[in-house]
């Protein structure tokens, strides 16, 4: 079971990861703060001990008797049944429903890849903690600009998520992510750049 006093913290630093800004027009700008968000995401998993992909995957791989997608109802109320079955016995956390939901979903449309349910996860438990919660960015903004800037704000938190995937797929038994030294280098390296950028500009007026 989770810290729950380090969970409810790292749940509440979710809020926190993006940047509203108000525009002379009087509407709203949305920025994700990559390196925030990897941050959070860590602290997230950590506070959780992981999450059970694991013997998530091996109950649907023993659900897959015939060909991997096969598309037939008797099919995928089968994967269905893996998932349940495996979440019931391996649940420890708030996370482990949120891994649920995204393998369901997953193996709905059918994929029962490592990768596809890690990154479904992750993607979930954005919406979940930064997003809809309490105090998140629904919270933040009028919903016409949510509903304007969710799109780009995915795309842009995308490398997060991915990169997040990656390692749980990669090792689905891990119990800490190792993602926000990657932004913070990424982030180090825009900033040297505009820093140069700028000097070169003064250097040559």
């Amino acid at each position: 079971m989770p810290d729950n006093d380090q969970f409810v913290r790292a749940s509440r630093s979710a809020c926190s990861v993006f940047k509203v800004s108000s525009l002379e027009s009087g509407d709203q700008h949305v920025e994700a703060d990559l390196v925030r968000l990897a941050t959070v995401v860590e602290k997230l998993i950590a506070a959780c001990g992981g999450v059970p992909l694991g013997p998530l995957l091996t109950a649907l791989d023993g659900a897959n008797e015939g060909p991997l997608f096969a598309n037939t109802q008797e099919a995928r109320d089968k994967r269905l049944d893996a998932i349940e079955s495996a979440s019931d016995s391996a649940f420890r956390s708030p996370l482990d429903l949120v891994l649920r939901r995204a393998a369901v979903r997953e193996a709905l449309d059918g994929r029962c890849d490592a990768l596809s349910i890690a990154q479904r996860f992750f993607g979930d438990l954005v919406a979940r903690y930064a997003i809809e919660a309490k105090k998140g960015l629904v919270d933040q903004v009028a919903p016409q600009t949510l509903s304007r800037e969710r799109g780009r704000l995915e795309r842009d938190m995308h490398p997060v998520i991915r990169l997040a995937a990656e390692q749980l797929a990669k090792n689905p038994g891990l119990r800490r992510l190792s993602i926000a030294s990657h932004f913070r280098a990424q982030s180090d390296i825009a900033v040297d750049d505009l820093s140069m950028g700028g000097f070169s500009y003064g250097a040559s007026a």
